[in-house]
């Protein structure tokens, strides 16, 4: 796979507009975003030894995120760089969009297939001492809580790892120099700027989604958080309704169980019409197996338009399944503030396909993190044979990774909160 040099005056213009265009302006469809990167924060990248290979690594709750990694290493290395974009936003453009991207070091690739050219790409471009940005989420949550993450990097990296010791001869405790390879992890968290102007533009999404809500009689006294929670309901009745969910197994008293039976019994409704029987694990894994075989058969030329329509609407199932991950109780309690109410809100506006919404600018703050040395896992990784205990291996390593995010994620917003509104 071809990997351009990314010319430096190419790179200097796409940062120049990709801050006015996308994060000042948000693209004209979202709102203004201001990244905050502290001197220190900004000097653990820059301390990173020059020729060593390096994969940033961070949560994905914003759609701007693609933007702001780019902003993030561009302010700080002139190292090439490969990014990793969902083939359909790459499609989505202008042939000369395309063009810039790829020469910035963009490759596309299908979310849910595997895609052994792009893995192997990235691997040797680490392995050459080149850096590379992903989001192992592998998907666009709007939440704090960091979901369980592919072990996709930390295959990457320990492969590029154990190709620079191959190329230097590191064998029998040689001691010649290596290229270092890191994961830098990060954490950037997005607080509301102006929390009375979100507040109101809050309250008009509300009056906006009842207008469009089944319960005309919605009574327009009750509290803001009252009216937020009967939106809830009816967004969760509809899409049972939609769904051909039976009442019996979804409804419960707590609306977070409720959330989350709904989630399952339409997982299981899907598993069962494409992998014959119901499958195990987190919601979010089942989910995205699905959309591959959903991926798969679409691509086959010789299926009827009935089966297309029914599978292209199963793929529409499987996003909104995604972004019903639900919030928790626990959830609430630790994240109970504007910006919650906003992801929530964002929920409804996607699950009802109602253009995004503008809730105001945002401050995005980042935390860089320890860059972890691979070649000490990489050690580890190479002396295991089971080819299921290797994957077990990369499976806690990469978990170990999100509670390291997590944990960053958490301190942003133990230093910054904006207004709570009561429950």
């Amino acid at each position: 796979m071809k990997v351009h040099r990314q010319p430096l005056w190419l790179r200097k213009i796409a940062f120049v507009l990709n801050y006015f265009i996308y994060l000042k302006f948000g693209a004209f469809q979202y709102g203004s975003i201001r990244p905050i990167i502290s001197d220190k924060d900004r000097g653990r990248l820059e301390a990173i030894p020059e020729g060593a290979g390096n994969i940033l690594v961070g949560p994905h709750p914003s759609n701007q995120d693609a933007h702001l990694l780019f902003h993030l290493f561009a302010q700080t290395r002139t190292d090439p760089v490969l990014f990793l974009m969902a083939a359909e936003t790459y499609l989505g453009g202008t042939f000369l969009r395309r063009w810039v991207l790829d020469e910035l070091g963009v490759i596309p690739v299908n979310r849910g297939r595997s895609s052994p050219e792009i893995i192997e790409a990235m691997i040797e471009h680490i392995s050459r001492g080149w850096w590379g940005g992903l989001f192992p989420e592998g998907d666009v949550y709007f939440s704090r809580e960091v979901m369980p993450m592919e072990i996709g990097v930390l295959r990457i990296a320990v492969q590029a790892a154990l190709k620079v010791q191959s190329r230097t001869g590191q064998k029998n405790g040689s001691k010649k120099p290596i290229r270092p390879i890191f994961i830098t992890p990060f954490a950037h968290v997005c607080f509301l700027r102006n929390p009375n102007l979100s507040r109101s533009r809050l309250e008009e999404a509300i009056i906006e989604l009842e207008r469009r809500s089944a319960d005309k009689n919605n009574k327009q006294c009750q509290n803001f958080a009252d009216r937020l929670r009967s939106l809830a309901d009816q967004i969760l009745e509809h899409k049972a309704l939609e769904y051909g969910i039976p009442e019996d197994k979804w409804q419960h008293p707590d609306r977070f169980l409720r959330i989350s039976r709904l989630q399952h019994a339409v997982l299981e409704q899907l598993e069962i019409a494409y992998f014959g029987r119901v499958q195990s694990g987190y919601s979010r894994r089942r989910a995205m197996k699905i959309r591959a075989i959903c991926v798969e058969k679409l691509e086959d030329k010789s299926i009827s338009d009935l089966t297309r329509n029914i599978i292209e609407k199963d793929t529409i199932k499987i996003r909104e399944l995604i972004l019903m991950t639900p919030f928790s109780h626990a959830y609430r309690e630790k994240y109970g503030d504007l910006e919650m109410w906003v992801e929530y809100m964002r929920r409804f506006y996607t699950a009802l396909s109602i253009p995004k919404k503008d809730f105001g600018p945002e401050d995005v703050v980042f935390r860089i993190l320890e860059p972890i040395d691979v070649h000490l896992i990489a050690s580890e990784y190479k002396l295991i044979f089971s080819q299921r205990e290797k994957k077990n291996f990369l499976i806690n390593e990469t978990e170990a990774l999100r509670k390291i995010i997590q944990a960053g994620v958490d301190g942003i917003c133990s230093q910054r909160s904006t207004m709570k509104i009561p429950d």
